[in-house]
């Protein structure tokens, strides 16, 4: 991800939220569609609403992150504590983020950057603190938005991959 390696001004990243609306016929006559299909069809649209929230969430995220490590950029300390993370998330989401274990590695070495906050901390560190919480949002994000498709692929409920949306 251009954002995460700190040249996201580069590339515009734009989206039309209202193709992932889910396009069903005005008039549907429900005769010979079984309750399975039903269901199935149902889950897939509440799947689809849920994955477009996640997608439209993006957006801001990342714009979010790319300031934030832009305000970073003056100071190379904590811009170089910030940058391995950074590479391993943009790895990580290039591979499709697929791998569950890593998206759990990469929330632990979050925790690991993560400065403690009192009432001296500076700017850098309250930054460097917004960044942190922004990347895990991220990931999190991310990996939601692997575990929707998966559910709508297979026609089953997602309500566990959007509780963090919800809120």
């Amino acid at each position: 991800m251009n954002v995460l390696a700190g040249n996201g001004s580069d590339q515009i990243v734009t989206t039309n939220a209202s193709d992932l609306r889910p396009r069903l016929p005005k008039s549907t006559s429900l005769g010979g569609i079984s309750g399975y299909e039903v269901a199935a069809s149902t889950n897939i649209a509440q799947g689809l609403q849920r994955l477009r929230q996640h997608m439209l969430s993006l957006l801001p995220l990342l714009g979010s992150i790319e300031d934030r490590k832009l305000a970073l950029n003056s100071d190379g300390q904590a811009s170089a504590r910030v940058a391995v993370i950074c590479a391993r998330i943009a790895w990580w989401l290039e591979e499709g983020g697929r791998d569950g274990q890593e998206a759990g590695a990469l929330r632990a070495a979050l925790d690991e950057v993560q400065p403690a906050l009192d009432v001296d901390a500076g700017w850098t560190d309250i930054t460097v603190a917004g960044l942190v919480i922004r990347l895990r949002n991220l990931v999190d994000v991310m990996h939601d938005c692997r575990l929707l498709r998966e559910a709508i692929a297979d026609g089953r409920q997602s309500g566990a991959a959007s509780a963090r949306l919800q809120t």
